[in-house]
C-alpha cells in the first residue's frame, strides 16, 4: 500500500482539503472497474491518485446514514455522533486555524475556496444564503477539479466573512458547530459539509 499522502502533519483529503491526522487510506491494491475508454483510464488514474488521500469513515457513515434515512437528524444519537465526528474531524480545535490552513494545502486551489466560501456563508446566515452550486453539484465539480495549489491567499470577501464570523460567533470548532447547528436545515447542512471536506470521492453521485 501507498503511503498517505501529507502536508505539515496533517493528511490531504480526498478533495484536497487538510483535516485530522487519524484519516484513514484506501486500500490502492483494490480492482477498480473500468473500461478502455480514454475518458475511464484517465477516471481510474484519478481515483488511484485519490486513494493515497484520507477520507473519514465516521464522516462517510453519517452521510450515507442521513441518505437512508433523512428523519435520522432529528435522533439525539445521530446528533450527538454528527458532533463528535465534526469535533475530531477537522484535527485543530481552532475553526480560523483550520481555515486559513487551507490555504496552504497543494492540492487546493480556487474552488475549493469558492466552496469555503459558501460554507461560511451558510454559517453565518443560514438557509437564505445563495450558494454557488447545490451540494451535489459541488460534490462533483470538487471531484474534477484538477490539482492547482493556486490560492495563496485569502480574498478580501473572505476576511470580510472570517471577521463577522469571529465577531458572531467565535473562533473554535466548537463555535463553528453550534453556528450550523443553529441555523434551519443546519444539521443536514453540517453533514454534507463534513463528507465534501473530508468524505470519500467515490460518492459523487449522491446528492
Amino acid at each position: 500500500m501507498s503511503e498517505m499522502r501529507m502536508y505539515k502533519g496533517y493528511p490531504i483529503y480526498m478533495r484536497g482539503y487538510l483535516g485530522s491526522p487519524h484519516g484513514k487510506m484506501r486500500d490502492t491494491n483494490k480492482s477498480l472497474v473500468y473500461d478502455t475508454t480514454l475518458a475511464d483510464n484517465m477516471w481510474r488514474r484519478s481515483q488511484e491518485l485519490a486513494n493515497q488521500n484520507a477520507f473519514n469513515p465516521n464522516v462517510v457513515n453519517l452521510y450515507f446514514e442521513m441518505l437512508k434515512d433523512p428523519l435520522v437528524v432529528r435522533d439525539d444519537m445521530f446528533l450527538r455522533a454528527t458532533v463528535r465526528t465534526a469535533k475530531e474531524a477537522f484535527g485543530t480545535p481552532s475553526f480560523f486555524d483550520w481555515f486559513m490552513l487551507q490555504y496552504q494545502s497543494p492540492d487546493t486551489g480556487s474552488v475549493h475556496i469558492d466552496y469555503l466560501e459558501d460554507v461560511l456563508e451558510f454559517a453565518l446566515i443560514g438557509r437564505n444564503y445563495r450558494p454557488l452550486y447545490d451540494n451535489q453539484v459541488w460534490l462533483s465539480v470538487l471531484n474534477l477539479t484538477p490539482v492547482k495549489g493556486n490560492e495563496t491567499y485569502p480574498s478580501e470577501q473572505t476576511v470580510e466573512m472570517l471577521e463577522m464570523f469571529l465577531e458572531s460567533h467565535g473562533r473554535s470548532v466548537d463555535d463553528f458547530i453550534n453556528a450550523m447547528l443553529l441555523k434551519e436545515y443546519g444539521h443536514e447542512q453540517l453533514v454534507r459539509t463534513m463528507f465534501t471536506l473530508f468524505g470519500d470521492m467515490s460518492a459523487t453521485n449522491h446528492a
